[in-house]
């Protein structure tokens, strides 16, 4: 029938054999698909008269795959469309790509390299027209990643079969882009070969390709192994972990969905896996460099990387890729929530795509309550707003609360307690506290002291029942108060713009003074990658000068809840870090005594006879210096009228309150508004109430319901 019309049989099929390679071979089987209308009274036809794209049956899971033409080299590409069910399980492959240039500046404008790195992207940028692909006799306008990916992707002499957003999906239809996004999960599922697009050679990137697969081999553990021997190419590997792929939110589901991955950087092609075990290399590399202080030189160590840069978003996310995948593709799953935060230092061109981009991991439950909507009747804040009152609601818990950053709510309306996630800044902003294991709000159980007292008398064992079913069973009691009596810790207006929840007002700020902000490049910039410490030495004085100016506040003011001047000094070095230092395993205690490293940085203290960059010291002072830097981004030092020290979000100022508040695991900074609402700054930390204090003490009347904005 296809050639009767006069179009490629390619346009309506696809093979279904089993033994697939992701190339269509003679002998092949097709299915055809839905049919379009032809009108016969035509004598002559045209393949353009069809339309490029008809609509999909959404009650059989129809998709449209590409069929790549065999071609080589720069011949101009030529394909068709096919609709297949995934119910039927076709064969085909998946790309993975982006949709913008894949190739990002890595090095510095003030560098030879940087500057024609610049220079590079500003030619790219000027390009009068975008290139074009002929897809069942129609001209299609694509990106240039897209040409490039799908020149180098196709096979001389076989046709390949292969789903690709950009064309496979009607990006005029929002109907069907909502649909097509909420089959995302079966469509890499399902997909024999999904090929990751990094872009075209550049940037010495064979050197780099190569370097990786020759270190697949070489085993860290090996008590013979020296670094020195591997002779990395540095700029290369920088350069291919730069590019544009390694940051954007979509690729995640697309690779952690996918059952067999082959990345492709020009003409070169290597296994996914290969990158997790390098990952794992890197991992155990910087372990063994900080454990054994004769390995090498510490100072470097500690903040060089080996194999692949850990300020990549996709670092952490290649370590556990594993555990992560496993629970990915398990019938369970994985929470919004967790979603969300895992990819908070990923970027999308569209704002909401921070939450739609992450959906098909996501457990069936999360999927379904979260509704794909590209219209212009939604916002993205909306979409922002829908995630995280499902989260709250559904979880009973304020982590969202946490990311919250006043000073990035620049590009769009939102309440106060919702975040903008498509802020740059979370790793370093939401690390200094979120990953540190606080306790401000103490328990459920002290809380249900608090708001039921004539409950206090019961056994531990009833209380505990009591609450697992309440919070379950019981709905919430939406009164003019508020939920006085529920047992939620947050409650949502009628016009969902107002989020009601319950808390402490442990104190109010009558200091605060930004920490000084002279960090250039984001640890997540691939430029950062060119810096070996956290922070130059300019900034690092800027940072220590205002940590002496603000002792001596600490020292003027009247009130200390710390008792004696000695415990306001423990209190204040141990403010600057968080009460927080970087383990091999994680966050720890500081040591009782790290507040030499800080005396010794403000020169206080003389620097010991024996003191050399191989001493625990140094590596101590390292690491305040370190876990000072990260707390200090985007805060200010804040005291309190009762003289508790603390770091807020930069835009705090007096007259603003600390709240503990039931359901969040660190105080919130809150500022009063008119009606008796209140706009939520941020996070804080405050020294002497992180676990659980202010609960503990508290009475039921101090328990009082904020209406937040």
């Amino acid at each position: 029938m296809a050639a009767f019309w006069g179009v490629s049989s390619f346009a309506f099929a696809i093979v279904s054999s089993r033994k697939y390679d992701g190339f269509l071979k003679p002998g092949s089987h097709y299915l055809a698909p839905q049919q379009p209308r032809f009108n016969h009274r035509k004598t002559s036809f045209n393949p353009v008269d069809i339309p490029l794209y008809l609509p999909l049956d959404s009650t059989q899971d129809c998709i449209r795959l590409l069929v790549l033409n065999p071609g080589q080299g720069s011949e101009g590409i030529d394909c068709s469309l096919a609709v297949v069910s995934l119910a039927r399980d076709p064969s085909y492959t998946a790309l993975s790509y982006t949709w913008g240039s894949p190739i990002r500046r890595s090095a510095s404008l003030w560098t030879f390299r940087g500057i024609i790195q610049y220079l590079r992207d500003r030619a790219e940028q000027t390009r009068s027209h975008p290139p074009t692909i002929v897809i069942d006799g129609h001209r299609v306008s694509i990106t240039p990643n897209l040409e490039s990916a799908l020149q180098h992707l196709r096979h001389p002499s076989l046709p390949l079969v292969i789903w690709v957003d950009a064309v496979c999906i009607n990006q005029g239809d929002n109907e069907e882009k909502e649909h097509q996004v909420n089959l995302m999960r079966k469509i890499y599922t399902q997909a024999k070969t999904t090929f990751v697009w990094l872009g075209p050679a550049a940037d010495e990137s064979e050197k780099a390709i190569d370097f990786i697969a020759r270190t697949d081999s070489i085993k860290v553990t090996d008590p013979t192994f020296k670094i020195e021997d591997l002779s990395p190419p540095w700029t290369a590997l920088q350069a291919l972990f730069a590019r544009s792929w390694w940051s954007r939110v979509w690729v995640i589901q697309e690779v952690f969905l996918s059952k067999d991955i082959i990345v492709k950087c020009g003409r070169q092609e290597i296994p996914f896996e290969t990158f997790h075990r390098l990952a794992l290399k890197e991992y155990l590399v910087r372990r063994r460099l900080r454990n054994d202080l004769a390995f090498g030189d510490q100072y470097k160590t500690t903040s060089r990387w080996t194999f692949i840069p850990p300020t990549i978003p996709f670092y952490k996310l290649l370590a556990n890729w594993p555990f992560t995948r496993r629970e990915v593709q398990s019938l369970k799953g994985m929470g919004l929530w967790e979603g969300i935060k895992a990819t908070l230092s990923f970027s999308s061109t569209m704002p909401r795509d921070k939450v739609y981009g992450i959906l098909g991991l996501c457990t069936t439950s999360d999927r379904g309550a979260i509704k794909v909507d590209y219209t212009q009747q939604k916002t993205d804040g909306e979409v922002y707003k829908d995630a995280v009152e499902y989260v709250i609601t559904s979880q009973n818990h304020l982590q969202p609360l946490q990311f919250v950053q006043r000073s990035s709510r620049k590009t769009m309306i939102l309440p106060s307690w919702v975040p903008d996630f498509s802020s740059h800044g979370f790793s370093q902003l939401s690390e200094g506290l979120t990953a540190s294991n606080f306790h401000a709000n103490d328990d459920s159980t002290s809380w249900m002291h608090l708001i039921h007292p004539s409950l206090s008398r019961l056994p531990p064992i009833v209380m505990s029942l009591f609450l697992r079913l309440s919070s379950r069973f019981f709905p919430q009691v939406q009164e003019h108060e508020g939920f006085s009596g529920s047992t939620v810790c947050a409650a949502l207006s009628d016009n969902r713009g107002v989020l009601t929840v319950r808390g402490i007002l442990w104190d109010t700020i009558s200091f605060a003074d930004p920490a000084p902000q002279g960090q250039i490049y984001r640890e997540s910039d691939s430029i950062y990658l060119d810096r070996e410490s956290r922070s130059t030495i300019t900034d690092e004085l800027r940072l220590l000068e205002a940590s002496r100016r603000w002792e001596q506040q600490v020292a003027a003011h009247k009130a200390n809840p710390y008792r004696t001047s000695e415990g306001r000094y423990r209190a204040f070095w141990k403010t600057l870090v968080g009460n927080r230092f970087r383990g091999s395993n994680g966050l720890i205690l500081p040591p009782t005594n790290a507040n030499i490293s800080y005396e010794i940085l403000t020169k206080r203290r003389p620097v010991p006879a024996d003191f050399n960059i191989q001493s625990p010291l140094f590596l101590e002072m390292c690491l305040f210096q370190g876990r000072m830097a990260i707390l200090a981004s985007e805060r200010a030092f804040i005291i309190t009228d009762r003289g508790f020290l603390g770091m807020a979000p930069d835009e705090s100022r007096p007259g603003d309150v600390v709240c503990v508040l039931q359901g969040g695991e660190v105080p919130f900074v809150l500022r009063p508004q008119e009606n008796d609402c209140w706009e939520l700054i941020g996070e804080c930390y405050l020294h002497g109430i992180m676990e659980g204090k202010a609960v503990k003490k508290a009475k039921p009347k101090d328990v009082r319901v904020f209406h937040l904005i």
